[in-house]
């Protein structure tokens, strides 16, 4: 049963990323020709701050995470995050059976670390691909959910809420490093274990399992 339903996400998902390209192409393709009969240069945009106002939030945001995975494990010492857009089905489903899965990434580790893979994203435009987005973490439990609208304008938050979720208790606060990718991306193991040998390696006796990752600032590092 499980088989079958890990085959019918895949042919949904699959179908899916063929029509939403054939579209964006489609959108893309008026889009230039509109811009290109009108040939005028973009409206610039002034920010209303001023020097005596101080120190404020000019752009306030109070965001809720409508769906997470599991907080953290002890030993999940290493986490990578990847910033993913709502339709990007198969790119997520990439990472998870590359090199982002724990099993492969593990292999590459010193012993007694781990690691874990989540990935972030904000609220599709249309219910069926939340539907289908709600299937997805049913079967993997990897996704963190906020709900702003996943567009490129918003990557900001994404990074924003990327940081809060982990430093939070029901993430991944005592995370020893933070490997934040794209869902495009591409890593060379032996390059990061390499990389990771030399990190700890330095850090010598201040690379504990009890060092904490604190209000979104890593008390070692950030990669």
């Amino acid at each position: 049963m499980l088989l079958f339903r890990y085959i019918l996400f895949l042919c949904i998902t699959t179908i899916y990323a063929e029509v939403h390209i054939k579209q964006q192409n489609n959108v893309q393709k008026i889009l230039h020709e509109k811009l290109k009969k009108e040939r005028k240069a973009p409206p610039s945009i002034k920010i209303p701050y001023k020097k005596e106002y101080g120190d404020v939030t000019v752009n306030p945001h109070n965001f809720t995470f409508i769906s997470q995975p599991e907080p953290c494990e002890g030993n999940d010492t290493i986490l990578v995050t990847a910033h993913s857009a709502t339709q990007n089905f198969q790119r997520r489903l990439a990472l998870r059976n590359t090199w982002a899965n724990p099993r492969i990434l593990q292999k590459y580790l010193p012993k007694g670390h781990q690691s874990k893979l989540i990935f972030i994203l904000g609220l599709p435009s249309n219910s069926s691909e939340q539907t289908l987005i709600n299937y997805e973490q049913e079967m993997y439990g990897d996704l963190v959910q906020v709900n702003f609208m996943d567009t490129y304008r918003n990557n900001t938050y994404k990074a924003i809420y990327n940081m809060k979720w982990i430093s939070s208790y029901k993430g991944c606060p005592k995370a020893k490093l933070v490997v934040k990718v794209d869902d495009d991306v591409i890593f060379n193991l032996q390059a990061f274990s390499s990389f990771f040998k030399t990190f700890t390696d330095t850090l010598g006796d201040s690379f504990k399992l009890n060092s904490y990752f604190s209000a979104g600032i890593n008390l070692n590092y950030v990669l």
